[in-house]
């Protein structure tokens, strides 16, 4: 491992920012766990930064090892200066740069299967989104599609929070509504969770091509995605809370489709 120059800690550190991360097409991630599904799944990982306290690790030094096989810079950093240009308050020891991957709505729908895709439509919290993404990626979604004003998904809070499942899934950001279109013109039913919904989600087929469509905490999807051809359905609170998170939401709808899909494969109960 090597001391970085000062210009690269100055890269790193700008990477915090939005705006950058987004013009340079690049991204860190933080974490042990993080770093290997980068590895693992194919990502164009171009840099590993690990303090020494870290490298002590049997599992860190896998992680080292496989980098630089690849021939990926590995460089040696102090615990203080990782904690300047990550947002963990405790970082790991173990960190990365990752080239961003551009996805298009043609790829959610090449994935095998029936698709089924997540539209996020201006959600903010960047752990709701995080969220969204590890469930997505867990339920064997086809992708998922973030319509213009939700939160960037290359976001630190928004990677953590996906616990590795934003490596796993197309991740579209749309510029505008036509993806959203384009899907509904290739046969994808909308479906989109709203509180004030007649249809309950338990009564609603969701075995053929579908998009869950969910929106920020406060609002919901908004009037572009409504005013396209859809299904609203609500999820059943008989407790009488007012509404759900959406992470939540989107969990619950989601593992109501692959139930759905997955019971046409269950043999019959045996007759007692």
């Amino acid at each position: 491992m090597r001391v970085p120059p000062v210009r690269r800690v100055r890269y790193w550190r700008r990477l915090t920012r939005r705006p950058f991360r987004t013009r340079e097409g690049r991204f860190l991630i933080e974490g042990v766990r993080n770093v290997e599904e980068a590895l693992a799944t194919g990502w164009a990982v171009e840099e590993v930064l690990c303090t020494r306290e870290a490298y002590a690790q049997a599992r860190v030094r896998a992680v080292v090892a496989a980098a630089e096989a690849r021939g990926i810079p590995v460089w040696e950093v102090g615990r203080s200066m990782l904690e300047e240009i990550t947002t963990t308050v405790t970082p790991q020891g173990v960190a990365a740069l990752v080239k961003q991957p551009t996805w298009s709505w043609e790829d959610v729908l090449r994935t095998e299967g029936v698709p089924l895709v997540v539209v996020v439509d201006g959600v903010q919290d960047p752990g709701n989104l995080g969220t969204i993404l590890r469930t997505a990626a867990a339920a064997g979604a086809s992708g998922v599609i973030l319509l213009p004003g939700t939160v960037d998904p290359f976001n630190p809070k928004a990677v953590r929070a996906s616990a590795g499942g934003i490596f796993r899934i197309p991740v579209v950001r749309a510029v505008d509504l036509e993806a959203v279109v384009e899907l509904a013109a290739a046969g994808v039913r909308l479906l989109v969770a709203d509180v004030a919904a007649g249809a309950d989600l338990y009564g609603v087929d969701l075995t053929g091509p579908v998009a869950v469509v969910v929106g920020g905490e406060a609002r919901g999807p908004g009037e572009g995605v409504r005013a396209l051809r859809h299904t609203a359905v609500r999820v059943p609170m008989p407790g009488g809370v007012e509404s759900l998170n959406v992470g939540v939401a989107c969990a619950v709808i989601l593992y109501e489709a692959v139930r759905q899909r997955l019971r046409p494969c269950h043999a019959p109960p045996p007759v007692v």
